[in-house]
C-alpha cells in the first residue's frame, strides 16, 4: 500500500516526465512512507518480533531496489521510445519488479513466510476453507483494491489506448452557396455558380473529467459485482455511450472510446470478482 501511495499519489506528472531530475525526491518519499508504515506495523503487532533495525534495513533495501529499477527503466525507455504499446510493457514490468522486490525484502528482513501464505490461499480456493483475516487486514486489502481499481488501472488504460485528443469533433455538415435567380426576372441562359463547403465543429476536451468518470465507472462495476447486481453493468455502459453519442461520428474517438470502455469494464469486473471472493471467504 505504501508503494502504491508513493508511486501514484505522491509522484506528480512533472516528476514522472523529468524522472532523473526528481528521482531523489521520489525515493525519499518512498523511504519515509515505507519506514512509517512498517513502524506502525511493529507497534500494532507484537507477535512479529521485529526490531527497528530490521525495519530500517528493509526500508532502505526497498528504496535501493527501487532506484535500480527506475534507472534501468529510464535507460530502456530512451532506447525504445516511440514504439506502440512499449510504454505499457514498461509500466507492467516495472510494477511487477517492484512487487517482487517488496516480497523478497519482506521474506528476508521481516520473516514473512510466503509459501505458507500461498498454501493457505490454495486451500481457501480449492477446498473453500475460511480465510482467517483480521478486520485490519481486510481494510488494508480493500484500500489496495481501491487504488488498483482507480489510479493504477487508470495509468494502465492510458498506456493502452493513448491520450484522448485535445479537440474532439462534435458534428459535421455541408452547406451550399449559389447565385441562381428565381422568379419572373430570371432568364434561362443566365449562368449560375454554386460553391459547396464542408464544416466540422470541434470542442476542446477536458481530460480530468474523463479520468474521474473512469474511476467511478470501475468502482461502480466493482460494487455491482460484489452485491451481485450484474444487470447494472449494462446500464453503466449504455449511459456512458449515450453521453458520448454525438462524438461517435469521429472514428478516432469511437475507437478510443470503445477500447477504453472495454478495458475499464474488464478491470472493474476482475477487481469485483477478487473482492467478492475474498470477502465471501473471510471469517
Amino acid at each position: 500500500m505504501a508503494h502504491l501511495a508513493v508511486d501514484f499519489y505522491l509522484q506528480t506528472n512533472t516528476m514522472v516526465t523529468h524522472k532523473s531530475k526528481y528521482l531523489v525526491r521520489h525515493l525519499t518519499h518512498h523511504l519515509i512512507l515505507t519506514f512509517f508504515v512498517l513502524t506502525l506495523l511493529l507497534i500494532g503487532n507484537n507477535q512479529l518480533h521485529l526490531s527497528f533495525f530490521q525495519i530500517a534495513c528493509a526500508s532502505l533495501t526497498i528504496v535501493l531496489f527501487h532506484y535500480g529499477i527506475d534507472q534501468g527503466k529510464m535507460i530502456v525507455s530512451k532506447k525504445q521510445s516511440g514504439q506502440p504499446l512499449y510504454s505499457l510493457y514498461l509500466f507492467v514490468i516495472d510494477q511487477l519488479l517492484h512487487l517482487a522486490t517488496i516480497m523478497l525484502v519482506c521474506a528476508f528482513f521481516l520473516n514473512v513466510d510466503f509459501p505458507a501464505y500461498f498454501n493457505r490461499l490454495t486451500a481457501v480456493v480449492e477446498k473453500g476453507i475460511p480465510l482467517q483475516a483480521s478486520p485490519v487486514s481486510v481494510l488494508l486489502f480493500l484500500i489496495i483494491m481501491l487504488i488498483v481499481a482507480t489510479t493504477v488501472s487508470g495509468h494502465f488504460i492510458r498506456f493502452l489506448v493513448g491520450m484522448i485528443p485535445d479537440r474532439l469533433s462534435l458534428s459535421e455538415g455541408k452547406y451550399v452557396l449559389t447565385n441562381e435567380k428565381t422568379g419572373p426576372d430570371a432568364t434561362r441562359n443566365m449562368p449560375s455558380i454554386q460553391e459547396k463547403y464542408t464544416y466540422l465543429i470541434n470542442k476542446k476536451s477536458d481530460r480530468t473529467r474523463g479520468v474521474i468518470i473512469g474511476y467511478f465507472e470501475r468502482l461502480l462495476v466493482m460494487v455491482l459485482i460484489v452485491i451481485g447486481a450484474y444487470s447494472g453493468i449494462a446500464f453503466i455502459a449504455a449511459a456512458k455511450s449515450i453521453a458520448r453519442f454525438k462524438q461517435m461520428d469521429d472514428r478516432d474517438f469511437a475507437e478510443y472510446f470503445l477500447l477504453g470502455t472495454l478495458a475499464s469494464m474488464f478491470i472493474g469486473v476482475v477487481c469485483g470478482i477478487v473482492v467478492k471472493f475474498i470477502l465471501s471467504r473471510t471469517s
